[in-house]
């Protein structure tokens, strides 16, 4: 593999509806909590203290659900000279902020009967500032991340050897 050649890694269970839904939620929690404050607004002496209150809180959800690694999808990966996120967190990434690469079991496979024709990997990406990004690849694509972060010096964490290509049982 070389270093100047830039390969995808695709998310094989890309959804972005977890974070469409977070979202989507908030702002609704947000209305019905306006409007009941603001209807007390005359009667009540407190009610404009409690309408800043839940503005700083529903702020405050709302920027936590943008870096909840389960609500910032990873749609794909370009290696290369750095690592690029594509999704709804995209980004570049040098080689030197990539703590780890962890490779796990498919947390579905437990639930499908027989093997499947192209296994399939969680891999976690831990980043730099504790972010972590996760996403579903297949096993070819596992080892050729694999060999990219030990081509660029990046820990590999594989106790299960998911990464690994399979031979035909």
């Amino acid at each position: 593999m070389t270093g100047t050649s830039n390969l995808t890694i695709r998310n094989q269970r890309y959804q972005r509806w977890p974070a469409l839904t977070f979202h989507l939620g908030l702002f609704f929690a947000f209305g019905i909590g306006a409007a009941v404050v603001a209807s007390y607004t005359d009667s009540e002496p407190w009610s404009e203290v409690y309408l800043i209150i839940g503005t700083i809180l529903i702020i405050a959800l709302t920027c936590l659900g943008i870096y909840v690694p389960l609500l910032s999808p990873v749609r794909q990966l370009k290696l290369g000279e750095n690592l690029y996120i594509s999704g709804s967190d995209s980004g570049r990434w040098p080689p030197e902020r990539v703590q780890r690469i962890e490779f796990e079991p498919d947390p579905a496979e437990d639930y499908v009967e027989g093997k499947l024709p192209v296994p399939m990997v969680q891999v976690t990406l831990a980043m730099r500032y504790r972010v972590r990004r996760r996403l579903i690849v297949s096993g070819p694509d596992a080892a050729r991340l694999r060999e990219w972060a030990a081509s660029k010096g990046i820990v590999v964490n594989d106790p299960g050897g998911h990464s690994f290509p399979r031979n035909a049982e």
